[in-house]
């Protein structure tokens, strides 16, 4: 072997620097490597070098023709086009199933929620909220086992939130679920929430004993975002009379200590108008982009607030405002260089500089259906093992 002559602790840095398709060949060429591939040392290394490197913007919308959900990587610093992902799993492609990302990607590992659409007053199935642990890297793919919700007859539920994330203490990936429950004779929600934690080293649920008022519900339609070890979610609190006078806040899920802390929003100054707005992180810190919602607006500013002081709401700067920009529908989030993202009035995904002050359209592969959301995150790939559950080395 050409290694032979070279140190062991410099053929494990150069073999670090490779992309993960390379190491996969390599597994087959030297029995070493491939128990050196399965250390959380090496893994994290391989992690730290790439998670340097230009960032890549994985996005993920459904195809207006073949209703198919679609996954593919895209370099935000260059032209380099695009590649598909195969999600390999026939019932994310179900008609009436919407596929969701949950969060972020967390060491190359990413989080895949399969949500059915339900008419109105229809009780939720609970076979039919699929969730998956995924790492397209590596062609990994976990679907998490079914936990059933009882309550009585009389008393309905629905599945308020679900969140993705990392407990660095235990260096496992763990998923939390809120359901709320609402008695036919009573208006609103009549009891506290029922929180579950899935932990990936179990592969198993629990429930927890945490507080979460009631009276707070989240938002499934507005964003929500992973950062620093917890999991966001826009939300507001039902005041009565419900469900009038509502207050919006943030509402964040810390994986490792397993609780729940309410985050205020900013106070927003001449405000006229219905105004919408995102979730998303900017340099390491929570960041909410305004913008408007009338339709009848052809040029839309996005004005971006930034909390500098985590969970300090007299931290919260309005910082940018971007814009006018003609042919924005609305903001998707930052991609890790820092550039905005939006769409566009004909659905494609477009970037803002705000050095430059420009826009340039990122090219996704296939018609997106309008109908169903985009969404876009940051991706950095990995050989953290799913199925083995073996992450990184403390």
């Amino acid at each position: 072997m050409a290694s032979a002559n070279l140190p062991e602790s410099l053929v494990e840095d150069i073999l670090s620097r490779l992309p993960v398709k390379s190491l996969k060949r390599f597994t087959c060429v030297n029995k070493s490597w491939s128990t050196l591939f399965q250390n959380p040392g090496f893994i994290a290394k391989h992690h730290r070098h790439f998670s340097q490197k230009n960032p890549t913007l994985l996005v993920s919308h459904r195809e207006l023709i073949t209703k198919n959900t679609v996954l593919s990587s895209h370099p935000v610093s260059n032209d380099n086009g695009s590649l598909d992902l195969n999600l390999e799993t026939p019932f994310f492609n179900d008609d009436m199933q919407e596929l969701n990302i949950l969060g972020a990607c967390i060491n190359g590992v990413i989080c895949l929620y399969d949500r059915p659409f339900l008419i109105s007053n229809q009780h939720p199935n609970d076979d039919l909220y699929r969730i998956a642990l995924w790492n397209p890297a590596i062609r990994e793919f976990k679907v998490l086992p079914t936990r059933h919700v009882h309550c009585p007859s009389h008393v309905d539920y629905t599945y308020e939130g679900f969140g993705f994330g990392y407990d660095h203490k235990s260096n496992d990936y763990k998923v939390v679920r809120i359901v709320s429950f609402w008695d036919d004779s009573i208006v609103g929600p009549d009891r506290p929430p029922l929180v579950e934690v899935y932990t990936l080293s179990t592969d198993s649920w629990r429930q927890i004993d945490t507080v979460l008022d009631a009276s707070i519900l989240s938002d499934p339609c507005k964003s929500e975002i992973y950062l620093n070890g917890a999991y966001h979610w826009l939300a507001y609190r039902s005041e009565q009379p419900w469900p009038h006078g509502d207050t919006e806040l943030i509402i964040s899920f810390d994986m490792s200590n397993e609780v729940f802390q309410i985050i205020r929003m900013p106070e927003l100054e001449d405000v006229s108008g219905m105004i919408l707005k995102n979730f998303s992180v900017l340099n390491d810190c929570l960041a909410l982009i305004f913008y408007s919602a009338e339709e009848t607006v052809t040029a839309k500013n996005f004005d971006i607030w930034m909390m500098y002081e985590y969970g300090v709401k007299e931290s919260w700067i309005k910082q940018f405002v971007v814009g006018p920009l003609v042919g924005i529908e609305r903001p998707l989030g930052f991609a890790k260089n820092g550039e905005l993202l939006l769409v566009g009035n004909n659905g494609r995904v477009v970037l803002y500089n705000f050095g430059s002050g420009e826009t340039k359209n990122l090219e996704v592969g296939g018609l997106p259906d309008s109908f169903h959301a985009l969404q876009t995150i940051a991706y950095v790939e990995s050989i953290v093992s799913i199925t083995s559950r073996i992450v990184f080395q403390n």
